[in-house]
């Protein structure tokens, strides 16, 4: 019994499995048959595709003025540091921050009583020092003439009338060395006239050649031509020939003119050779002339001339002569003194170099003044937007370029005054200044200003900035076959609301009225 009863539970176990598995497939195709159902129902009620209605434009090269935008500072279009050229104690400043100063105008004062106690001592050494020299010449001229009349020892007459003559042997030799410079100076123009001539003759035969060569091949081309050539190949190779003979005339021609220039220029320099050896001759004659001259006047001057009264005068106008050239020294070193002092004087008052208006004032009233040191800074009226370009930039920019500045609202005329050569250590920007025309009013140091300057046309495909998109990269949407293609593309300018694009090189209808409700793929019609 015990074994039937558990072959009965084995077999209800199995027939429970059986069951279970039934059930298990009758509702997977319960379910399968559900499915299939919602998909038929879902394919019955699938609606129709949505068309988005675009607006495009054609993508195609264009030109386009290109502008440089920058922001900047207004600033001064030039500044001076003003500072004293004497050291001293700052007396009085005259202007305040702001005001407006005139060329010439007394900024500020040091302390002139000790520079003027300076000027008056330097001014008195400089009196005496002129006295003294005054002394010192007239000490001189005497000394001389004494020297001179105790060297006459032969009859006056005499040595006046040896001493004219040698005086006019001199001349007469001077002038004729003159005449000889001048014909040296002749012979060597002439060397190079012809030296240039003589390469003008090598050219024009060295033309003549290639002429003659070019006729030459001209002549065999021709010849070269078998009872098969054309009447065109013919005429074409006796034109070639004639054009060639024309060289060749041509070549002759300026090789004669050459030639001739040659023989000129060579006959010109013989002459002015002959003329400067004619002049040497006469030369040397004068020159022997001249030096028979001086040794009569040297024979009758030395017949007093080695006497005990002649060297103590000789030796009296030495010392005369020492004396002057001291106390001319001492005179010009007295006379700058004197002028360094009064310039000294001159700087105890501040002036201004040119009209402008005061930035800034350093210094105060007891303060100590130095050349070093500005005691204030000055700024011109006129005015400049500056502001920093960058390297790629700065190729586009040259001085004298026309610009739009416009400050708080209001726009002016302008112009590129400068533009720096190296750029700015930190910035690494090259500096640029852009002069405000126009009646510009009164600016604040400082304020902020738009500059645009154009740089002329660049052609290419240019598109409203608003149609192209991005999502991490730039792309815009081209209407093809009827629907939306998104084409990816790169931005090379900006030009106020265009931008220079590329990769639309075969064109296409870019769309320009609804990009941003299409996805690429999307069913668009235009209109």
């Amino acid at each position: 019994m015990p074994e039937l009863k558990e072959r009965f539970l084995k077999n209800r176990r199995g027939l429970c499995k059986l069951a279970f598995a039934a059930a298990v497939c009758a509702a997977a195709l319960a379910l399968t048959g559900a499915a299939l159902g919602r998909t038929a129902s879902a394919q019955q009620q699938t609606p129709e595709e949505k068309v988005y209605r675009v607006g495009t434009l054609q993508a195609a090269p264009t030109g386009n003025d290109v502008y440089l935008h920058y922001t900047g500072l207004v600033q001064p279009a030039a500044t001076e540091q003003c500072t004293f050229g004497a050291v001293g104690t700052i007396r009085s400043i005259y202007v305040k921050e702001g005001d407006a100063v005139q060329k010439g105008q007394v900024l500020a004062e040091i302390d002139p009583d000790d520079a003027q106690r300076q000027a008056d001592n330097l001014k008195r050494v400089a009196e005496q020092a002129d006295s003294t020299a005054a002394t010192a010449q007239k000490a001189r001229d005497e000394a001389q003439k004494d020297y001179e009349k105790a060297c006459e020892g032969a009859n006056g007459d005499d040595l006046a009338s040896a001493k004219s003559a040698r005086d006019t042997a001199q001349a007469s030799r001077d002038a004729k060395q003159a005449e000889l410079d001048g014909y040296n100076a002749r012979v060597e123009a002439d060397r190079r006239q012809l030296a240039a001539a003589e390469e003008e003759v090598t050219a024009a035969q060295t033309a003549l050649d290639a002429a003659n060569q070019e006729l030459e091949t001209a002549k065999s081309n021709r010849d070269a031509l078998g009872e098969g050539a054309t009447q065109e190949e013919k005429d074409a190779a006796d034109e070639a020939v004639e054009t060639a003979q024309g060289k060749v005339t041509k070549a002759q021609g300026d090789l004669e003119t050459a030639k001739g220039n040659q023989t000129a220029a060579a006959a010109a320099l013989t002459t002015s050779q002959g003329l400067a050896a004619s002049a040497q001759t006469q030369l040397a004659a004068l020159e022997t002339e001249l030096t028979a001259r001086q040794a009569a006047y040297d024979a009758l001057k030395g017949q007093g001339g080695d006497s005990a009264a002649a060297n103590l005068q000789k030796q009296r106008l030495d010392a005369a002569e020492s004396a002057l050239s001291a106390a001319k020294s001492a005179q010009i070193a007295a006379r700058n003194n004197y002028e360094s002092a009064v310039q000294a004087l001159g700087d105890c008052r501040l002036k201004a170099a040119s009209d402008g208006y005061v930035i800034k004032v350093v210094g105060s009233e007891g303060g100590l003044a130095t050349p070093l040191a500005p005691v204030m800074v000055l700024g011109s009226h006129e005015a400049v937007a500056q502001f920093g370009a960058s390297q790629s930039d700065v190729r586009s920019l040259a001085v004298g370029q026309s610009a739009a500045v416009t400050v708080e609202g209001q726009e002016y005329t302008g112009v590129v005054k400068s533009i720096a050569v190296l750029p700015d250590e930190t910035t690494r920007t090259y500096t640029v200044d852009v002069e405000i025309g126009g009646d510009t009013g009164d600016f604040y140091l400082g304020e902020m200003a738009t500059v645009k300057i154009g740089v002329g046309e660049r052609t290419g495909t240019w598109l409203p900035l608003a149609v192209v998109m991005n999502d991490g990269e730039d792309y815009v949407y081209l209407v093809e076959d009827g629907r939306a293609v998104r084409r990816t593309v790169t931005l090379l300018d900006v030009s106020d609301d265009m931008v220079l694009v590329s990769g639309l090189e075969n064109g296409g209808q870019v769309i320009s009225e609804g990009m941003k409700t299409v996805r690429s793929g999307s069913a668009v019609s235009v209109g």
